[in-house]
């Protein structure tokens, strides 16, 4: 859902179905919060509980999914700017030992100006002590083999960008 709280400012609220989803929420918004200060990182504003659920708000970004994007010619320069957006923002989340493991163009936003967004951390992982991850999640096309066999790790993300790349030109 989408609401304002004053003129021109937008957010996105994200509303679990049950429950059950609270410890889920809960992960994504420590990893959001982990994520402040990147611009091209979905920010988090606020976590509230209602009705014993944990309710995400997050900024609204206006802006068109690249999936959507990639149907019309682009520049070089547009493309090249998408990526090292990217690359940057992905950077940044396996410097603070994030992996996102759903990189795919629905879950990025260009803005009117050409920058982007990166979104849905909802099946994000923080690593610990153990650099993989034991569970097979995402888009079977972007997905590494290890992240497919269950062992998703920093270069999965690497790869899902990659097969971006390949799709961008």
């Amino acid at each position: 859902d989408v609401f304002a709280l004053e003129p021109d400012q937008y957010y996105v609220v994200k509303i679990p179905q049950t429950k059950d989803y609270n410890q889920r929420f809960l992960r994504e918004g420590r990893i959001l919060k982990k994520l402040e200060g990147h611009p091209a990182a979905v920010h988090l504003m606020e976590m509230v509980k209602y009705e014993g659920k944990l309710v995400l708000v997050q900024e609204f970004v206006e802006g068109e999914p690249l999936d959507s994007r990639l149907e019309r010619p682009m520049t070089d320069e547009g493309r090249e700017r998408i990526l090292l957006e990217l690359v940057d923002v992905v950077a940044f989340a396996h410097e603070r030992s994030i992996i996102h493991r759903d990189i795919k163009p629905p879950n990025i936003l260009v803005k009117r100006d050409g920058s982007v967004k990166l979104l849905d951390f909802g099946i994000a992982k923080e690593l610990k002590a153990d650099p993989y991850s034991g569970t097979s999640v995402g888009t079977k096309p972007f997905m590494a083999p290890e992240q497919i066999m269950g062992r998703s790790e920093k270069r999965s993300d690497l790869w899902a960008l990659g097969v971006l790349m390949y799709q961008l030109y």
